[in-house]
């Protein structure tokens, strides 16, 4: 099988790509920018660049602030078009690869999500009466050390012992020369055929057919050897350079949060701890650097907890010690947004706190705007309502389903819905009367509906009956 690097140059592959990108619920500028950067066969300058050997663009550093908290978190961000060139790559990376991983990883995987990881935690008998072990890889992306990533990727890349080790251009070792030599050709053939507009973009691209993979689908349980790729992921680990704040500077960067490639990099990384406790079938969930594990008694746990931290101890890695915590059978478990107890599933209570954290700061700034501008607080509650139903009720960046229907689908209970309705109502409240006194009770609910107000409880319920009208 020729290497997967063909498929960058591959205008079907890219069509397969734009269908499962807007199959979800993506921003419209980024289904509309992808649509143009693939018209335009913008990826094949990027991909000749590749196949040529030319240094690629170092990322730029970036440290932002997380959301609700005063920590910040370094990511790092290619040039635009080696971006969404890279982007492509981790999708076909991670169908190609897929079989290679065990079943209880659930992180940035074809056809899983997190949902499904919480839901197959609740189909584990006897889940309500075991002890819980929950641990978050402390600043997993940017620690792992490059120098043991790069033999278990050799391991899955290059099967045969050594292929490697040698640069592609010694055909006695590697015959990935002739292939990497066919990519460049064909992306110079198009983008030459291109700038004359000879091509339309609905041609199919008689060259690449011979060598893409259009006869192994993306899901394909296949695992191919693929030195060519292996070479080009190591240079790219491997080169410390990046840019911050417009000047070069040499730093290690681990696997770089916020690339593309991290996803299936931190899949790889930890693949041997899954295997180990899948092996034992022990109830054991991994979710990128989330972990959360089960025993019958505490001992066990802790014992699977000495493992685990012992594992990553070896691989260079260590245990946020904030995010670690043990639970016996009567405090129920919490992962991923749910939380579980005595039956019940619900929202998480950080992720309830973090929603209101949110709704306050929105509160706060319209509330200045208000005054500042000497607007009525209708039209200050009216903003708040507008943001909080797009971002609840009407989609969400790169999900597959809005933020209600995410959690309605798992959960059992309204009890944080309601907690949620409250909380916005009493920033409705606020926003129209200025007031935090009784006074603010004045602006009745129909007041708040008209405003346009929309109750999570009411929807939740609606959502279930509709559940139940479509069943057999």
């Amino acid at each position: 099988m020729m290497s997967l690097l063909f498929s960058l140059a591959d205008a079907k592959a890219w069509e397969r790509f734009y269908e499962y990108k807007t199959a979800l619920v993506c921003p419209k500028e980024f289904a509309k920018e992808l649509r143009e950067f693939i018209d335009a066969r913008a990826y094949l300058p990027v991909v000749g660049r590749i196949a040529a050997g030319e240094p690629f663009p170092f990322p730029r550093k970036a440290i932002i602030s997380k959301l609700s908290t005063q920590k910040k978190r370094t990511v790092y961000i290619y040039p635009r078009a080696e971006n969404i060139v890279l982007k492509f790559l981790t999708y076909l990376l991670l169908r190609r690869y897929d079989s290679i991983f065990a079943d209880n990883l659930y992180s940035f995987r074809p056809g899983r999500t997190a949902k499904d990881a919480f839901r197959m935690l609740l189909r584990t008998p006897g889940i309500g009466q075991m002890y819980s072990y929950k641990a978050d890889v402390h600043n997993y992306f940017n620690s792992v050390p490059v120098e043991k990533l790069l033999p278990m990727l050799e391991v899955i890349l290059c099967p045969q012992a050594g292929s490697c080790q040698k640069p592609c251009g010694d055909e006695a070792s590697c015959q990935q020369n002739t292939d990497i030599n066919g990519i460049l050709r064909f992306a110079q053939d198009e983008e030459h055929e291109l700038s004359k507009g000879r091509k339309n973009s609905d041609t199919e691209p008689d060259g690449i057919l011979r060598f893409a993979q259009d006869d192994k689908p993306e899901g394909d349980m296949f695992v191919a050897s693929d030195p060519a790729l292996y070479q080009f992921l190591r240079e790219l680990l491997t080169e410390p350079r990046v840019l911050y704040e417009g000047e070069e500077v040499t730093e290690e960067k681990g696997i770089m949060a916020g690339t593309p490639l991290a996803s299936f990099y931190a899949n790889v990384y930890l693949k041997d701890l899954d295997f180990y406790f899948q092996e034992r079938k022990v109830p054991y969930i991994r979710y990128s650097d989330d972990i959360i594990l089960f025993g019958r008694t505490r001992e066990e746990v802790e014992g699977y907890a000495d493992i685990v931290r012992g594992h990553l101890a070896k691989l260079g890695l260590g245990i946020n010690p904030e995010k670690e915590e043990f639970r016996g059978p009567e405090e129920g478990f919490v992962f991923l947004g749910f939380s579980y107890r005595d039956g019940v599933v619900d929202i998480a209570p950080v992720t309830v706190r973090k929603l209101k954290k949110k709704m306050w700061r929105k509160t706060r700034a319209l509330r200045r705007w208000r005054l500042r501008n000497g607007a009525e607080g209708e039209a200050a509650a009216k903003a708040f309502l507008r943001v909080f139903r797009r971002k609840l009720f009407e989609g969400a960046k790169d999900s597959d389903l809005t933020w209600s229907r995410w959690f309605f689908s798992v959960i059992n209970t309204d009890e944080s819905l309601r907690e949620i309705d409250h909380y916005a109502q009493e920033c409705v409240r606020y926003l129209v009367s200025g007031k935090r006194t009784k006074a603010r009770f004045n602006v009745r609910y129909h007041i708040m509906k008209e405003l346009g107000y929309k109750s999570l409880v009411h929807a939740y319920y609606s959502f279930r009956k509709e559940v139940q009208d479509e069943a057999p």
